[in-house]
């Protein structure tokens, strides 16, 4: 039985790898939409399309049960990227706003 065991570890290793990285590209989709519904607005049309697009593949990708998950990675990492913009323009117009309240 620990035979067994043992030899099943790292297989459950791989598929809790393999969850752990779904699960964080399913919580970045939702975050980045629900980002990009509510400033969406705010970010110029280049980005936005990035931000998109970037959705778009990882979404793909998450629907594909068979997705590698070296893609899926650079995916979610893409998407990050992308959606960062979002949080950089947010955090410069509240600076910017903080700072002309103060003059």
């Amino acid at each position: 039985m620990v035979r067994d065991a043992d030899e099943h570890a790292q297989e459950d290793e791989s598929k809790r790898g393999a969850v752990k990285v779904r699960n964080e590209a399913e919580v970045l989709v939702y975050s980045a939409e629900q980002t990009l519904r509510e400033h969406g607005d705010n970010v110029s049309g280049s980005d936005r399309q990035a931000i998109e697009d970037a959705l778009g593949t990882l979404k793909g990708l998450l629907a594909d049960q068979n997705a590698d998950l070296d893609d899926m990675k650079r995916a979610t990492e893409r998407l990050s990227i992308a959606v960062y913009k979002i949080a950089e323009l947010m955090y410069n117009s509240t600076a910017n706003k903080d700072f002309a309240d103060g003059q």
